[in-house]
């Protein structure tokens, strides 16, 4: 709850959805591939059942960049049908920010086997307009764009 308060604070008009599982996590970016930011925790922690998400943070982040590289290979298949040409935009790919208490020791398995674009410690950063900026770019960047912000 605590990112989600910190995220609308740098980003007042952006919609949040929050899952409770890694399940529940992939079960959401199922029906929309389209999420810009996806931050997740490494250490998943209990369900709401008591029992102890299967999940990796990292393993979500691997699950959920195969989902976006497949929903992007169908989209070029549908429009090749379709006689249109390969599309050479990117596909949409969401920023993914790795987070956990012991980022030290869990930085390695977040940027290795899960893929995190950036990564949090626990607590989260102070928000701020360096931080919005930082993660716009980051998210910019990730798409093959660039953006000039001036007056941080």
């Amino acid at each position: 709850k605590l990112f989600h308060k910190h995220i609308l604070s740098m980003f007042p008009h952006v919609q949040i959805d929050t899952a409770v599982s890694g399940e529940d996590a992939l079960d959401k970016i199922e029906v929309d591939t389209n999420y810009d930011l996806i931050i997740v925790e490494e250490r998943l922690q209990q369900r709401h059942s008591g029992e102890k998400d299967d999940l990796t943070g990292s393993e979500l982040l691997r699950l959920i960049n195969e989902m976006e590289s497949s929903a992007s290979f169908h989209r070029n298949d549908t429009n090749q049908e379709r006689g249109a040409k390969p599309s050479k935009i990117p596909s949409r790919r969401s920023l993914k920010i790795g987070v956990s208490v012991s980022l030290g020791e869990d930085c390695e398995c977040l940027r290795n086997k899960g893929g995190a674009d950036v990564f949090w410690s626990k607590p989260p950063p102070k928000p701020s307009n360096s931080l919005r900026n930082q993660v716009m770019n980051a998210l910019l960047s990730k798409r093959g764009k660039s953006v000039f912000i001036c007056g941080c």
